[in-house]
Formats: structure tokens, C-alpha cells, sequence
């Protein structure tokens, strides 16, 4: 994967990498059961605006794999996924999709994640 290192966020929090590729985007499924996508664009407000806090959040969830993926450079998992605005947020558990959530609100971004820890552990 490209970026595999975490980047830090100028507070050290660690960030997301980016996924650059389908292929590195279907890897990473295949490799961790629960992952958390930010599809994000570089001239988007909201995104820049909401990245810090999903960047916090895989701090909280170190059960779930998180990444980024930039709509103007990865179009094609950003299409086959079926993002249409911006920022999107999907988690997939087992490599299905199993949600996701369109919007900058913090509130229920969190409880987003929260929700989805708690209804995908291991059966």
C-alpha cells in the first residue's frame, strides 16, 4: 500500500493512509476484517474540516483498520464503491460493505463507528 506509514496530523495524532489503488483498496479488505474508508477530495471543506476527526478516531477503535481514499486520484474505488459526494464515509466488515455515511456531522460520525465496534465483533 502506498503511505502504509501513518502521517502525523500536526497535534501527532496519527492519520489514515491513503489508498492509491483498487487493487491496494481490495488488499486492505482482504487483509483486516473491520475497516473504515474517508472518501475525501483535496478542495473539499467539509473533508479537511472532518478529516482530524476520523484521524481520532482510529485511535479510539484500534480494532478497526482505517483509511483514506482521495476521489481525484483513486476514481476508480471511489466509483465501484459508489461515492457520489463528498465526504463519504463507509465501513466494511469482512470485506462487505456494510454501511455508510454521507455528510461532515461529528456527532454522527461517531456514533457511526461507535455502533459498528459494538455490532461487528467476532461471532
Amino acid at each position: 500500500m502506498s503511505n502504509t506509514a501513518n502521517t502525523t496530523h500536526s497535534d501527532e495524532t496519527p492519520m489514515p493512509a491513503f489508498v492509491s489503488t483498487f487493487a491496494e483498496f481490495q488488499k486492505c479488505l482482504g487483509e483486516h476484517e473491520l475497516v473504515a474508508v474517508d472518501f475525501t477530495a483535496s478542495w473539499c471543506g467539509p473533508c479537511k474540516m472532518i478529516g482530524p476527526v476520523f484521524a481520532e478516531l482510529s485511535t479510539s477503535f484500534r480494532n478497526i483498520h482505517f483509511i483514506k481514499v482521495d476521489v481525484d486520484e483513486n476514481e476508480e474505488t471511489a466509483a465501484r464503491i459508489g461515492v457520489q459526494a463528498m465526504p463519504t464515509f463507509v465501513f466494511f466488515a469482512r470485506g462487505k460493505k456494510v454501511s455508510d455515511l454521507v455528510g461532515a456531522s461529528v456527532e454522527k460520525l461517531k456514533q457511526h463507528h461507535t455502533g459498528h465496534c459494538r455490532s461487528t465483533t467476532i461471532r
